[in-house]
Order: C-alpha cells, then structure tokens, then sequence
C-alpha cells in the first residue's frame, strides 16, 4: 500500500471518529499539516471552544473537508 492509500484510509478513519484519543489527535495533525496547512501551530485540546483557529475539531473539520474536496488521494 502506497502512503497516499494509508493517509487516504487514516482519514476515512478519522471521519467517523466521536471522542478522539491521544493517538487519534495526532493523526489529526499530522494529517492536517501534511494536506491543508503545514506549520499549524499544535492543536488546542481542551475541549472547551470547537470554533478556535487552532480547536482539533476545527483542524478535524478542514481535513475532511479538504479530503472531500479531492479527487484523487
């Protein structure tokens, strides 16, 4: 499997995620960084605004966004 097919099946993955762990919110990032903007600061994790610049669900929302943007990943 190439590493554009893992990171696609990461981020199916990661679409149908609820509560995200650690791992899960690393994933997020790096995914994030690596597709939608490189040099994100690290996500804020605190739970406490999903609307902030830096909120993992706001990074969340771009990357699925972005994903199904796409026609080719």
């Amino acid at each position: 499997m190439t590493e554009k097919e893992l990171d696609r099946n990461e981020i199916l993955r990661l679409a149908k995620i609820v509560s995200p762990t650690g791992n899960d919110i690393t994933s997020i990032y790096n995914l994030y960084c690596k597709y939608v903007r490189p040099g994100a600061p690290m996500p804020s994790i605190n739970g406490r605004c999903s609307s902030c610049g830096n909120s993992i669900v706001k990074y969340w929302r771009e990357l699925i966004n972005w994903f199904n943007n796409q026609s080719v990943i």
